[in-house]
């Protein structure tokens, strides 16, 4: 396993919580059983002429590869990486994202073996649905020289749910954790809960009870900064209002006091008009960040084949920024 380099400047580390730590979408109204078929259909790709201008309702009918989608063999391996192949796109994101919620009955049925290779997070408890890969990340981050903050970015209403998760972990109720206790990590204070708003374009934090925490990067940053865990319900609608670009989704930081990177499902490089979060640095946004530094892509099946895949993206993340 990857490890990233000691420093004295802090790692801000920002987890979104639906498909990308969690098994089922509280804001997009999906089960846990829906998440699954998603999942797949995510890392399932398509051939894409390059004549598409509109891949949301262009219909496939090959897989990258050549082989066409009824064939019962021949599909290629599902993709993890984050750029995406060559004259390709995800099935989800083609007009069959209508019935991706079922894909693994139908068209991605060949895929079916790719859920017997992962680590499945428990079904029941407190930690249920929850990958294991969340929690081999914290334990190594727990006792890493270099002083981490964390995060938990949502735009539905699940913080509750993984606070209680993480506080019970940090407590040393994880059945495969049990002698872990690190108070650090305890997350059952009204003020680590926050909601993000806008105001003339500008990033604020309130409190649940909707007073203002901090407007401006400058203050939400000096904000987060007494924190060891937080978290942030991000403004939905106003992510939607823009479009769904990313300068209206979560922000996150560039900041010469520490580096903040964020592992969210819905960050796509390969469609830079839409994604859930963008880069700031002094109440403006960065157009065209570097690639894999501030933002990384995550498809959910590399943590769940792989409990350490946070880490070793975060690893090369901070190499990148390293040598900026």
């Amino acid at each position: 396993m990857k490890s990233f380099s000691v420093t004295s400047r802090p790692i801000v580390v920002h987890f979104d919580i639906n498909e990308t730590i969690l098994l089922g979408d509280i804001a997009g109204g999906d089960s846990v059983e829906d998440c699954w078929h998603k999942i797949v259909a995510k890392s399932a790709f398509v051939q894409v002429p390059n004549s598409v201008t509109d891949l949301a309702s262009f219909v496939p009918t090959h897989w990258w590869n050549g082989v066409p989608l009824q064939s019962a063999e021949g599909a290629p391996a599902l993709w993890l990486e984050s750029s995406w192949p060559p004259n390709a796109a995800p099935y989800y994101r083609t007009v069959f994202k209508r019935k991706s919620k079922t894909f693994l009955h139908h068209d991605g049925a060949v895929y079916r073996s790719a859920i017997h290779q992962i680590a499945v997070p428990p079904s029941e408890g407190c930690f249920a649905h929850i990958l294991p890969a969340l929690f081999v990340t914290l334990l190594a981050l727990s006792s890493h020289a270099t002083p981490v903050r964390i995060v938990f970015r949502t735009m539905g209403h699940d913080l509750t749910y993984i606070a209680e998760a993480i506080t019970a972990f940090a407590q040393g109720k994880h059945p495969s954790y049990p002698d872990f206790v690190h108070e650090p990590f305890v997350w059952n204070r009204p003020e680590q809960f926050l909601k993000g708003y806008w105001e003339n374009e500008i990033f604020g934090l309130k409190t649940n009870e909707g007073e203002v925490a901090a407007k401006g990067d400058e203050q939400v940053l000096q904000h987060l900064r007494q924190f060891s865990i937080c978290g942030i319900q991000d403004d939905y609608h106003h992510w939607e209002k823009h479009g769904f670009r990313p300068e209206g989704g979560k922000p996150v930081w560039e900041s010469d006091a520490e580096y903040h990177v964020l592992f969210d499902d819905n960050i796509f490089p390969m469609l830079p008009n839409y994604s859930i979060a963008g880069v700031r640095r002094h109440d403006k946004f960065v157009s065209c960040p570097e690639e894999g530094v501030h933002l990384i892509p995550v498809r959910t099946l590399a943590p769940l084949q792989n409990t350490n895949w946070f880490l070793e993206q975060l690893a090369e993340s901070k190499k990148r920024y390293d040598n900026k």
